[in-house]
């Protein structure tokens, strides 16, 4: 019995010490994690130190910052806060700027070229090519790009081995070997809607968003551009219309570049002819015994007009509306519904489909008969925003400076096993 009893107590003892050693162990484990975070927080503060200037210390306020785009990881991180002249050679080396360094002077990125150290004398090289596109087109966007960022970059045109890859949809090549490693940007001038699985970067038409893989063009704003167009041109014509003698000439159309006789441009204008005759001096349904050149000259002489594009493709809007806006005639428009973005729907009436044709036609019967509610179109001014183009043109080298800005492997955004997932056109 008294065997039994010390061998119970022994058994307990070991039993403490085990658990006693254990809990040494776990605060000895807790105390080396604290230790180690504090020496970590140490480090950290004494980096920091090192690239920060203490505002409230030195009495001064920099306005210049330096910073790292690099999006796939989310990092937008100030590492200086020294004017750019003073910012350490580490961090304005080439091998950085490569890497998507950039300074930022009161909140704008400071071109190398125009600001840098004249020491540094560093400009990114962009090795660029294109394929699937014709060559007018391709070398139109190499230099397109070319003169949008040349203060910025140094741009070489490379068709074998480009770190940066242009293409269109006629065709597949895009996806070949040899391409492989190269940025591919994708560029759709019609209402083409994007996989993304094929490119990294698309610029395309259609009114959607991908995070920072897609920038929207608007070949309306390009119109806008190459005939340098604003309020004051469209202004013009239509005070010559609501001044001038009235417009006896009902409506004009000039339809074009359209197979199908069935097509909706073409129903639309048989239906609304039988109101009042409507003079077509296009190809299609031709009643003048002409072929109209000079669009705005001709649709000059009528109250109204038949603005149609071939087909409502999201985004798709080209010069239709603005020939007819230029020529002081109110627009029968049908295409992007979304137009009203730049152009003032109180200077248009707006056709969407079949199911309110005959409304429309009632509705341009209404105008046509009521003088005042005519003119009504004619005072408004055609532009919701006179600086569009500036504005839109701006975004778009922000957005081509986004794509070139950090290295090759953080500006991919694709996943390269993911080849030739849609039938490619052949038409060249």
């Amino acid at each position: 019995m008294e065997k039994e009893t010390i061998n119970l107590y022994k058994q307990k003892n070991i039993i403490n010490k085990e658990n006693l050693t254990k809990k040494k162990k776990k605060d000895h484990f807790w105390k080396s994690m604290l230790l180690f975070g504090i020496i970590n927080v140490f480090l950290t503060l004494m980096n920091i130190e090192k690239y920060f200037i203490n505002v409230e210390k030195d009495d001064v306020i920099y306005n210049t910052t330096l910073s790292h785009f690099r999006k796939n990881d989310q990092m937008n991180v100030a590492l200086a806060a020294r004017p750019y002249d003073q910012i350490s050679d580490y961090f304005t080396s080439k091998n950085n700027l490569d890497n998507g360094y950039q300074i930022i002077k009161d909140g704008e990125i400071v071109p190398p070229k125009k600001d840098f150290p004249k020491s540094l004398g560093y400009r990114k090289t962009i090795k660029i090519g294109y394929t699937d596109m014709s060559d007018e087109k391709g070398m139109f966007y190499f230099n397109y790009v070319k003169n949008m960022l040349t203060d910025t970059y140094e741009f070489v045109f490379e068709q074998e081995n480009p770190d940066y890859l242009m293409f269109s949809f006629y065709g597949c090549k895009h996806n070949d070997v040899k391409y492989k490693q190269a940025i591919k940007i994708a560029i759709y001038e019609e209402g083409f809607i994007p996989s993304f699985n094929e490119e990294d970067y698309t610029f395309g038409l259609a009114h959607i968003f991908y995070l920072d893989r897609y920038f929207r063009k608007a070949t309306l704003i390009e119109y806008l551009q190459k005939y340098n167009l604003k309020n004051k041109d469209f202004r013009k014509a239509r005070q010559k219309a609501l001044n001038g003698p009235k417009r006896e000439k009902f409506c004009g159309a000039v339809l074009n570049n359209e197979t199908s006789l069935n097509h909706f441009r073409e129903k639309f204008v048989k239906e609304l002819s039988k109101y009042k005759t409507v003079d077509s001096g296009g190809e299609i349904d031709n009643n003048l015994g002409y072929i109209v050149t000079d669009k705005i000259k001709f649709f000059s002489s009528y109250k109204f007009s038949i603005a149609f594009e071939k087909n409502t493709a999201d985004g798709y809007a080209t010069d239709h509306i603005l020939n007819s806006l230029l020529a002081g005639t109110v627009p029968i428009y049908y295409g992007d519904y979304l137009i009203d973005e730049y152009i003032n729907p109180d200077t248009y009436i707006l056709v969407r489909n079949d199911i309110d044709l005959l409304d429309k036609i009632d509705f341009i019967k209404q105008v046509d008969q009521d003088d005042n509610l005519y003119k009504e179109f004619l005072k408004k001014d055609v532009l919701l925003d006179d600086d569009i183009v500036r504005k839109r043109k701006k975004e778009e080298k922000e957005y081509w400076s986004h794509i070139f800005r950090p290295d090759k492997y953080d500006a991919r955004r694709i996943d390269n096993i993911r080849f030739k997932t849609r039938k490619c056109m052949t038409k060249p």
